[in-house]
């Protein structure tokens, strides 16, 4: 078994979830055991900038399918949760990791509530869920 790690950055929650996927479909048979994530407002750039870390060992379980990354964007907590509940509701009988939210403060642009989810098509994924 080796561990071993996979990042990915973007400058949008829609391309995070794009480079992230990209990254996560390399992993056949992956235990999760760690996933990191930051969301950074960039005053300079007028933009954010999303960056993710994901541990992992192989030796897992074979997957049929990989795991991926849901990233949702709100104007507020209320409305974060409404769409979370729609999404989760979307996948049923799928595996879902805990969501990892995000509040972005600013002077630029109004809040942003951000949900971060890992997820697999695959309902026994879960086995392959073993965070540290």
């Amino acid at each position: 078994m080796a561990r071993g790690f996979i990042s990915a950055q973007a400058e949008s929650a829609a391309a995070m979830v794009v480079a992230l996927n990209a990254q996560l479909a390399t992993l056949v048979n992956p235990s999760i055991l760690r996933v990191d994530f930051d969301v950074q407002e960039m005053q300079r750039r007028s933009g954010r900038m999303y960056s993710a870390l994901v541990t992992y060992d192989d030796g897992g379980a074979s997957l049929a399918t990989p795991f991926k990354l849901s990233a949702i964007e709100a104007p507020s907590a209320a409305a974060l949760i409404t769409a979370l509940n729609a999404f989760i509701t979307s996948i049923s009988g799928q595996f879902a990791a805990s969501t990892q939210y995000r509040r972005l403060y600013t002077s630029v642009r109004t809040d942003c509530y951000i949900g971060l989810t890992i997820y697999n098509a695959t309902s026994g994924a879960s086995a392959n869920w073993t965070p540290l």
